[in-house]
Order: structure tokens, then C-alpha cells, then sequence
């Protein structure tokens, strides 16, 4: 079951494991031979239309309760992206990662004895051009997903 402000659907096993899969890398691309393998495992051969009937079953229950175009498609490379609604979780890393060389770099300049003024002018610096890198990649990556 899903549940979204309220309003509750029933998905199958499959589904699920479906939007599980979306979920799991969301933000990414997924190609159909990538969910087909999570979700049929080892099975010889498994019919390429069950995918886009149970994609389909999931967008039709997904706007039932509000979520409208929630998954992409993208018709020529024939793969499913999930919105990037959880760009910013993604993103966590890399912003960790910033918010860790933000401190060392600011505990090495406090202890060479510069000024504070000058440690928060290259933290804002540093800060305005990661909010910048975040806005730009997500943009680029949104327009290059729609194309």
C-alpha cells in the first residue's frame, strides 16, 4: 500500500519492488534492463511488454491518489526516471563533503592566525558557489532528462 495526503492505493508485489527500485535510485536513470533484472531475478525470459503493463498499473494508481507524472519516461533511450523531488538527498554527499573542507579549511586559516572577517568571507564565498553548482546541476540535469 502508498499512501499520499491521504489518500491510500493498493500496489502488487511487483509494483512495489518497482517503485522500490525507482526509489532506491532516484535521480538516476534507470534502464528497463536494470528493473527487469531486479525484478524477475534469474528467470530465462520474461516478456519486455510486463514491464510497461506494471509501469503503467503504477502511473494509473499513483495519479488515483495525486502523484501525476511522478515517473518519467523517457520514449527513446526507453528508460524510467523517478521526479527530482529527492535531488537535494542525493546531493547529500557532495554537500557534506563541501561542508567538511569548509571546516578544515576554516580551522587551518584560524590557526595560521588570519583574520575572521577572512574565514567568513571565503566560507560565504564557498557557501553561494555551492547553492550555485546545486542550482545549475539541477537544472542542466532536468533539462537534459526532458530532452
Amino acid at each position: 500500500m502508498i499512501e499520499y495526503k491521504g489518500q491510500k492505493a493498493e500496489l502488487t508485489k511487483n509494483e512495489l519492488k518497482i517503485l522500490y527500485y525507482l526509489f532506491k535510485n532516484s535521480g538516476k536513470i534507470c534502464s528497463r534492463n536494470d528493473i527487469v533484472d531486479f525484478l524477475w531475478d534469474n528467470q530465462l525470459y520474461v516478456d519486455d511488454n510486463a514491464l510497461s503493463v506494471n509501469i503503467t498499473r503504477i502511473r494509473d494508481k499513483l495519479a488515483a491518489i495525486g502523484l501525476v507524472d511522478f515517473i518519467k519516461n523517457k520514449t527513446q533511450a526507453r528508460i524510467y526516471i523517478m521526479s527530482g523531488k529527492q535531488y537535494l538527498k542525493n546531493q547529500l554527499p557532495v554537500i557534506l563533503i563541501n561542508l567538511l573542507g569548509m571546516l578544515v579549511l576554516a580551522l587551518f586559516l584560524i590557526a595560521s592566525d588570519n583574520p575572521i572577517q577572512t574565514v567568513l568571507f571565503i566560507f560565504a564565498v564557498w557557501s553561494i558557489v555551492l547553492v550555485f553548482y546545486l542550482c545549475w546541476h539541477f537544472i542542466f540535469t532536468r533539462k537534459k532528462i526532458s530532452e
